[in-house]
């Protein structure tokens, strides 16, 4: 069981955040705990801004039982809040009443506000995510349900040679996934678009 809670994180340098990873926990630069495989996780009510230009905001990697829940990601050089499985996949993840605004606006072109990962039997709700590159990216991923987010202005452009800009993209490797009553709109310069 690891709880996260009532954070601050400004002003970061390369990799700052909070990473959560098979075999330690980032906060900021500094290793803070050893584990095989999280479980029993929760993020909750932390704020990260001003990362630098690889920074995250939060990364679970290969965790169950996460529950990311009331964060404020801004000014993030990659992804906002990210789930992923890596060797073995994530399961069971809550993400909702997040904030994740101007993610992945100065490196790579191919990073979210939310980004859910080879991860399976995840709720994204209530979330917010806006001025980001995409707002919300579920690739290789089984069972997610995505439920009343707001994804708007979702429309900067990293590299101007592949302008993938977006409210919603689901990869073609997802399955099973439900998309209902969310709010989308001026993404892609003023047009509402999901990629599937």
């Amino acid at each position: 069981n690891i709880l996260i809670k009532n954070n601050t994180l400004t002003d970061g340098q390369k990799k700052e955040g909070i990473d959560i990873l098979p075999h330690h926990i980032d906060i900021g630069r500094h290793a803070t705990s050893e584990s095989a495989r999280c479980s029993n996780l929760r993020i909750i009510n932390n704020s990260v801004t001003n990362a630098a230009s690889k920074g995250g905001g939060i990364y679970v990697l290969d965790a169950d039982n996460i529950i990311v829940r009331g964060n404020y990601c801004n000014k993030i050089g990659v992804t906002g809040i990210q789930i992923e499985g890596f060797r073995d996949r994530s399961r069971y993840a809550i993400v909702e009443d997040n904030i994740c605004e101007n993610c992945s606006i100065d490196s790579y072109w191919d990073e979210a506000g939310i980004w859910i990962d080879d991860t399976d039997y995840a709720v994204v709700q209530n979330n917010m995510c806006r001025y980001n590159s995409i707002g919300l990216w579920v690739s290789g991923s089984k069972n997610v349900i995505s439920r009343n987010n707001c994804i708007y202005e979702n429309n900067q452009i990293v590299l101007s040679h592949y302008p993938l800009s977006r409210g919603i993209v689901i990869n073609g490797d997802s399955e099973d996934n439900i998309f209902v009553h969310n709010t989308i709109y001026r993404n892609a310069n003023g047009h509402p678009h999901a990629q599937i």
